[in-house]
């Protein structure tokens, strides 16, 4: 079994192939090649990436309202390295959704997603963004 880093690390890759490829793309048509890559098999992988996944996919509307309010006025979604973009989609799902998670546990993966995948200045973008939306989180929880 794999863990919840390496989950958030393929929920991000199956996502940024069902957001970005050519073509209408299901998770479960990208799953097969982002397991094989990974050199896991399905029995590797716990529900929560199911869980992620479909989550994202169904709340992206929800989630792009969130970003949009935390960007500069200027700032169009299009603009967002595309990423950055995911790994925002991610975080912010996480932090709206998972209120068992703890927001410094969410902001970390999320950053380290940042680094792992993104450009040189994702991982401070990344944390600035998801920092801002996680001050509502924990005012929220408060």
């Amino acid at each position: 079994m794999i863990d919840r880093h390496e989950t958030r690390a393929l929920a991000f890759q199956t996502l940024f192939n069902v957001m970005f490829a050519d073509g209408a793309t299901q998770p479960t048509d990208v799953y097969p090649t982002v397991f094989s890559l990974a050199g896991i098999t399905e029995k590797d992988v716990p529900a929560y990436l199911d869980e992620l996944v479909t989550g994202v996919l169904a709340h992206q509307p929800d989630l792009d309202t969130t970003i949009k309010a935390h960007l500069r006025s200027n700032w169009p979604l299009t603009r967002i390295e595309r990423t950055s973009l995911v790994i925002l989609r991610l975080g912010v799902y996480e932090l709206q959704y998972e209120p068992d998670l703890p927001t410094s546990v969410i902001l970390n993966e999320m950053i380290e997603l940042a680094k792992e995948f993104g450009g040189d200045s994702a991982s401070q973008f990344v944390n600035g963004l998801l920092a801002a939306v996680a001050k509502n989180r924990d005012t929220a929880q408060a």
